[in-house]
């Protein structure tokens, strides 16, 4: 039985109750700019997942990951769901893609070798290749990217705390940048970060 879930059985009519869960993934895009409200469209819709999708308007795609090859490989395409194109084949369950600021790489988590933590990736769109980022950290968060380009955002989950740091790409030179908790960035200027933390507040 297709989406069998939760069964029960009536002791005295020995009847077998149960929940038919048919769960589907879809992408869908919300016009918010309209005069009247108006519906999610869907742009992708299917038995497989898509998940974490991120815009990139300096190139008009959308990344996200999607089980369609058996893994939940990194995706791209236009933003009405056309052109979708398989970017990585690592055979690893891929997490939380993020557009560089100039559309042309891509940052992602995905499982390191044994499998008991997990690493940045870095997508080149130019290449069509996958490099890991040298982190000296074995938890990371969402990864996003610095204003311009040169380091990865993340807040690093340790023993003794959970912080933001930054992480250069072509020297693996890291800073600590938030002392309270920080979980998740966005650099909004050059020199502002705008975080959450693991305790309510922005």
């Amino acid at each position: 039985l297709s989406g069998f879930s939760y069964p029960s059985v009536a002791k005295q009519s020995q009847q077998l109750y149960y929940q038919e869960r048919k769960e589907s993934s879809s992408l869908v895009s919300l016009q918010l700019n309209n005069a009247i409200a108006s519906s999610p469209f869907p742009v992708l819709l299917s038995n497989f997942t898509y998940e974490s999708p991120d815009y990139s308007p300096a190139n008009d795609l959308i990344v996200f990951s999607s089980n369609e090859s058996g893994f939940d490989e990194l995706w791209s395409a236009k933003t009405d769901g056309s052109e979708r194109k398989q970017l990585t084949n690592l055979k690893k369950n891929i997490h939380y893609p993020k557009w560089s600021n100039d559309g042309r790489k891509v940052a992602f988590l995905a499982p390191l070798s044994d499998e008991t933590a997990d690493g940045i990736y870095i997508y080149s769109l130019d290449t069509e290749r996958v490099t890991l980022l040298k982190s000296p950290f074995l938890q990371h968060n969402r990864p996003n990217w610095s204003f311009d380009d040169s380091a990865i955002i993340s807040a690093i989950y340790g023993d003794k705390h959970t912080d933001i740091y930054s992480i250069n790409i072509n020297d693996a030179s890291i800073k600590r940048l938030t002392f309270d908790g920080g979980r998740y960035g966005v650099m909004i200027t050059a020199d502002t970060l705008l975080y959450t933390k693991l305790k309510r507040g922005l």
